[in-house]
């Protein structure tokens, strides 16, 4: 978890970096950008692909996530972010043949850095720290917990105009659980979608 942690910071830090250097330079005309302090969200679907082995046997190998993420800009290119997404379904356990259901919910909180490529084409990239927290249930068995760990993504986003954009985007997030009977749990996954969004 220690290590984790010190790559999300690290990783912060370049972004950071970035955005300094990105700044213009004293005396220079500003950017078309926007401000800092603008706000925005976005809606997204996705598919998330499953880090467990375990759960893609009884679940499959992806299922279907959605997610609703706020940003607040702080300088010209960089922001800061949090989101909630959640995913589950129904499936057998091999073997017993038995039903069972999941259910996962990713809290997550971050920095971004953002660069405009064209006044409507862009792109971004993001990292940050997730709570995951899960549900199972089976053979009349209830589990629940969660679990804390690293986040990132990357994403290109198209501008209609200046409030509404779409954006497709790649990310991992990922934690571990650990029930009372010592079995370890992955949880989260790649998680690959787009989403419509609106600045204000």
């Amino acid at each position: 978890m220690k290590r984790r942690t010190g790559m999300v910071i690290l990783l912060a830090g370049i972004l950071i970096r970035l955005s300094l250097s990105a700044s213009p330079a004293v005396g220079s005309a500003p950017a078309a950008t926007a401000p800092a302090g603008r706000l925005t969200v976005l809606a997204r679907t996705a598919l998330l692909f499953p880090a467990d082995a375990e759960y893609r046997k009884i679940y499959g190998e992806q299922r279907p996530y959605f997610e609703l993420k706020v940003g607040a800009d702080i300088a010209r290119n960089l922001y800061l972010w949090g989101a909630w997404g959640f995913f589950g379904g129904t499936g057998t356990i091999p073997l017993v043949d038995e039903e069972a259901e999941s259910s996962q919910n990713i809290l997550s909180f971050g920095a971004g850095f953002r660069l405009r490529i064209t006044p409507r084409l862009g792109a971004r990239a993001e990292v940050g720290l997730s709570r995951i927290g899960y549900k199972d249930k089976a053979m009349g068995l209830e589990v629940s917990g969660s679990g804390i760990g690293p986040r990132a993504g990357v994403a290109g986003f198209y501008n209609f105009s200046r409030t509404v954009f779409i954006e497709v985007g790649l990310d991992w997030a990922h934690a571990s659980s650990t029930t009372e009977d010592g079995l370890n749990l992955r949880l989260g996954g790649w998680i690959l979608g787009a989403g419509l969004g609106l600045r204000f």
